[in-house]
């Protein structure tokens, strides 16, 4: 079935990334993501190019030289006020570090802003509409720049909806097996003191899973397990990437802040505990690059009817059977068919009520995370407290909550995706509070985790944890009037449905697409003839790890490599092919090297 998506609210689906002061430039309203080639291409075509390379390559290490020393002396300071003064010389310091700065001191400005805004650059550029801040999360694009939404991500949401109809439709009528698996996998996690708090997060729910959406098999003493990813019947679910149809300036670069009741700041924004508790807002870094409101997408969304009707005329009798064991059992408390009615007549029939069952799914699992979110946290908790300053005032903060809640879904739903959907958005979490039960494991679970609890509060007692305030936080798109907005939430509209809309449709295009390049021999790193010495330029390979100091494979002579480390901050040169200088030796072995510049071309 093909469906139309058109985000509600901004969306961000990262690819993991932040972006550096570096990586992109700030200039009269406008964001420009700019990568370490485009700008060696700008200087490249310079007419003092290898100068100009070789200044650029001095100011990048004199500066990240300083702010190591800084950041050491700022870790190892025992003293407040020492520590301070330590901050605010790395905020100025950070602050340095970027291209426009360095392009005003060697008076390049007007030539670099010509180049930022000429389309065969390929320099993407978004609107700013929101704080500046020193990492901004990247946005996952395709690698010629192109919007989607990933067919994963897609089918990660629509899993939940799911396990949500069936959790809930089994405690409407009061029965147990799913709850059961829930609850003795959650006991599990908990008994085993020596499970970390990120690994129990990853862990518990598993069973859960297991329970909904695998069959089962006969392992090798033929007996019955129920964990096998082979009889995962979620294999069925088909979802497509999402490509981008419409939508105008479709990316925008957006602050993101933390809401929640908390006591306000005493001095230097240390929480005064004799304050009284207000609606406050938590400036957060970093920034978003994301999705705007009303672009629209579209994509293939589809049960496999048919690929399941296949696998169910091959199995034996239910006894005797060694795989795919309560088959149908699974396939209709999932999707909602009865696969001994399907044939090869009616496929379409059956496939058109699967389509109608999880459309309705999705429709009920929104209308939750929506009920979720405007009556137990913005009702119960922000809007019955005072807002502090800096914050919207009480009709202006409900207002998307409201449209969201209201949302009429007259043959359309919602979908709720991507970075920022809260717990709400899981799977275990909305069932729990359904059932007294289940309430009261979950609040073990807020105990064991500490979830609720102010961070880096110490208390003589032992936390003990409120369910019905938690959880007390929310990170919210703020926009520069002050208006909010939560992330994530698209209309989902199937293509039957998107007539009635009249919203102009347009071909597939890129956000903003890179510059066609002529083809050419593809850069790989090289061994030297000679042997290295100090002062010799190596070629070296970056590992794909981000941070402030990269790993990299340093090439010597032919078959002989070696590890190393530089410090560079920005994360552009990742998986790049590099010069690097050989500075430090034993013996002939090199030991230490600096970053020299990008490598253009093959020698």
């Amino acid at each position: 079935m093909k469906v139309f998506l058109r985000t509600l609210t901004p969306l961000h689906i990262g690819t993991g990334e932040n972006l550096h002061s570096l990586d992109y430039v700030l200039k009269d309203g406008y964001y420009y993501r700019v990568s370490q080639a485009q700008f060696t291409r700008f200087l490249g075509g310079l007419p003092n190019k290898e100068e100009m390379v070789e200044r650029f390559v001095e100011w990048i290490s004199q500066l990240t030289d300083r702010l190591e020393n800084l950041e050491f002396q700022f870790k190892t300071s025992r003293d407040n006020r020492e520590k301070r003064d330590y901050n605010q010389q790395l905020r100025d310091l950070r602050d340095q570090l970027r291209l426009e700065v360095f392009c005003e001191k060697q008076k390049l400005s007007g030539g670099f802003i010509a180049f930022l805004n000429d389309p065969k650059n390929g320099v993407r550029k978004y609107k700013l509409n929101g704080n500046t801040k020193q990492q901004v999360r990247g946005l996952i694009t395709t690698a010629t720049n192109e919007l989607y939404l990933p067919g994963s991500t897609l089918k990660g949401s629509i899993r939940t909806a799911l396990m949500y109809q069936v959790m809930t439709q089994e405690l409407l009528h009061n029965k147990r097996a799913h709850k059961d698996a829930l609850l003795k996998d959650i006991q599990r996690c908990l008994d085993d003191r020596t499970m970390r708090p990120m690994e129990l997060r990853k862990k518990m729910g598993r069973e859960l899973e297991y329970s909904i959406a695998f069959c089962g098999m006969l392992d090798r003493r033929k007996e019955r397990v129920f964990d096998d990813e082979k009889m995962d019947l979620f294999k069925f679910l088909e979802v497509s990437d999402a490509v981008y149809v419409s939508g105008e300036r479709p990316v925008e670069v957006v602050a993101s802040d933390l809401y929640l009741v908390a006591r306000s700041g005493g001095r230097f924004g240390a929480a005064d505990r004799n304050a009284p508790k207000v609606a406050l807002r938590q400036p957060q870094s970093p920034g978003l690059e994301a999705i705007r409101r009303g672009v629209v997408f579209k994509t293939e969304i589809a049960v496999n009817v048919a690929a399941m009707y296949a696998i169910y005329t091959k199995l034996p009798e239910p006894g005797k059977r060694e795989h795919w064991i309560r088959f149908e059992e699974k396939v209709k408390s999932l999707y909602g068919i009865d696969i001994i009615l399907v044939n090869q007549t009616n496929i379409e029939e059956h496939q058109a009520k699967a389509d109608a069952y999880v459309f309705q799914a999705l429709q009920n699992f929104a209308t939750a995370q929506a009920k979720f979110d405007k009556e137990q946290w913005l009702e119960k908790q922000m809007l019955t407290m005072t807002p502090d300053r800096g914050m919207p005032d009480k009709k202006t903060f409900r207002k998307p909550f409201d449209e969201i809640y209201s949302y009429p879904h007259n043959g359309r739903t919602l979908l709720r995706t991507g970075f920022a959907t809260g717990f709400a958005g899981k799977t275990e979490l909305l069932p729990m509070l359904l059932d007294d039960e289940l309430r009261a494991a979950f609040r073990k679970v807020m105990n064991r985790l500490e979830l609720g609890k102010r961070p880096g509060v110490r208390d003589a007692k032992p936390y003990d944890a409120n369910i019905e305030t938690f959880p007390k936080s929310r990170l919210l798109i703020t926009y520069p009037d002050n208006t909010v907005q939560p992330l994530g939430w698209m209309e989902y509209i199937p293509e039957s449905e998107w007539s009635t809309h009249a919203v102009e449709v347009h071909e597939p295009a890129t956000s903003v697409p890179e510059a066609p390049e002529a083809a050419h021999e593809p850069i790989k790193p090289q061994y030297m003839q000679q042997k290295a010495r100090k002062g010799s330029i190596l070629d070296a390979y970056v590992y794909p790890i981000p941070g402030p100091t990269k790993k990299i494979k340093v090439y010597l002579n032919e078959g002989n490599e070696t590890d190393l480390t530089i410090s560079y901050r920005a994360d552009t040169i990742l998986e790049q092919v590099i010069l690097v200088e050989v500075v430090s030796m034993a013996g002939e072995k090199v030991t230490g090297v600096r970053f020299k510049g990008m490598k253009m071309a093959n020698r």
